[in-house]
Order: structure tokens, then sequence, then C-alpha cells
């Protein structure tokens, strides 16, 4: 793998030096992490696009899909 520098803010890198630092991680993992949660973010975001589409085209299916729900006192 190639390494190469990035421009930023020094308050943006300071921060994020700050996070890596506090999490054990460096720039670059840190970097990796947080583009790691967003594109996790994106895919449950895509999923629940889905999901609502669905429920608006569909009700009576997606109703059908929801298992009712257990009295908090039943659930054991």
């Amino acid at each position: 793998m190639s390494i190469t520098t990035i421009k930023v803010d020094s308050e943006l890198r300071d921060r994020l030096a700050a996070i890596a630092a506090k999490s054990g991680r460096t720039l670059g993992q840190q970097i990796a992490y947080l583009l790691d949660l967003v594109e996790h973010a994106d895919r449950w975001k895509a999923e629940a696009r889905i999901i609502e589409r669905f429920k608006a085209t569909n009700p009576e299916a997606y109703e059908a899909m929801i298992p009712p729900a257990i009295p908090f006192g039943d659930v054991r």
C-alpha cells in the first residue's frame, strides 16, 4: 500500500489526532475507522429507505411481516 499526504486544516488534524490517540489508533487507522462508520450508516439508511418504500406500496404485506408484540411481563 502506498502512502500519501492529504491537506487538512490544522484544527481538523488536531481533532483527529486527539481522537486517534484516545482510542489507540494512528491517524490513518482513525480515518479508516470513521469511513467504515459512515459506510455502515449509509448501508443502514439505504435499507431503511427500501423498507419505507415497501411499507408505502404494500402496507398489508408489511404489516403481515411484523410479528405481534409480546407484553413485557410475558417476556422470559
